[in-house]
């Protein structure tokens, strides 16, 4: 064990990583727990973290029309633990865990994509913990997806990591700054061959930018790898993870078409209104990260 840390330091990794990775040998039940444990030892041991959250939360509600005079944090803890190890308990765990931890929903939609040869964009937030479905898809179907990625060292492209890291992908690197259009050349032809290309559509690559409406915010999404599906006409999912007593949901929406700018806008415009829902529906999976924060700093302003 203690090898193995010294490994995942060398690595740049940390414990939390370590953890993550002895807990996808584990049972469900037994990986829930954990999370849950280390959730609330987090809520007890950081009130700061504990008030930021609070405060983060207390504006989302009054966003959405639900101000809460008292707002519940130990949820959040929680549920965080939970989707952040999940992006090792997928690609790592037997599959028989995998099953019984997570529940999908909307999983036609990309056998419908994938029947029309022309591959499939699932797409999200990183707020809405997308990544998670593309894992499961690789891990349960076998179907290959490709994700831009910030470049890594190679020491740990070389170890048994990348798994956790890149949740089972492929990834394509680009330095931020770096023009897009190379990549966007390897993308056409990963959905030429039937394959899926997940993309975060908040991210940091990309110059062409949308503006949607968020809770009443004015806020840039960036196109990214999305304008490859206009060159193979390929459709669109939209993806969205939360946590559940039982365990992790994730949920698929209908295939969208990108083949013009309207379209394009169009997919922005829904994945504003899946984060809205999400806020209402199932805050405390939020991670309350830049992009949460962001949002109440703006209504707040």
């Amino acid at each position: 064990m203690i090898r193995r840390y010294l490994e995942y330091r060398r690595l740049g990794l940390g414990l939390s990583d370590l953890g993550a990775e002895i807990l996808a040998a584990t049972h469900p039940a037994i990986y829930l727990a954990a999370c849950d444990v280390v959730g609330t030892l987090e809520w007890l041991l950081h009130p700061k973290r504990r008030q930021r959250a609070r405060r983060v939360l207390h504006g989302l509600f009054a966003a959405v029309g639900h101000p809460q005079k008292r707002v519940r944090t130990l949820p959040y803890f929680r549920s965080w633990w939970r989707l952040k190890w999940a992006q090792a308990y997928i690609p790592l765990s037997r599959i028989e865990n995998v099953e019984k931890l997570v529940r999908v929903s909307g999983l036609e939609h990309i056998e419908e994509a994938l029947e029309g040869k022309k591959g499939v964009i699932v797409a999200s937030l990183h707020s809405l913990w997308g990544h998670l479905a593309a894992a499961y898809l690789i891990r349960k179907r076998g179907w290959q997806f490709t994700s831009l990625r910030k470049r890594q060292r190679a020491s740990l492209l070389a170890s048994r990591a990348q798994e956790m890291i890149f949740y089972g992908a492929q990834p394509v690197f680009l330095e931020e700054g770096e023009p897009l259009g190379g990549v966007l050349k390897t993308a056409v032809q990963v959905l030429s061959r039937n394959e899926g290309l997940f993309v975060y559509l908040d991210g940091i690559y990309g110059e062409r930018q949308t503006t949607v409406n968020i809770l009443g915010s004015v806020v840039n999404l960036r196109e990214g790898l999305l304008g490859a599906a206009r060159f193979v006409g390929t459709p669109v999912s939209l993806a969205s993870v939360r946590t559940t007593p039982a365990g992790i949901e994730i949920v698929l929406s209908p295939l969208y078409p990108a083949n013009s700018e309207s379209e394009k806008v169009h997919i922005f415009e829904e994945l504003a209104r899946l984060y809205e829902s999400y806020v209402t529906n199932s805050p405390h999976s939020l991670p309350l990260g830049k992009f949460e924060k962001k949002l109440v700093a703006k209504k707040n302003a």
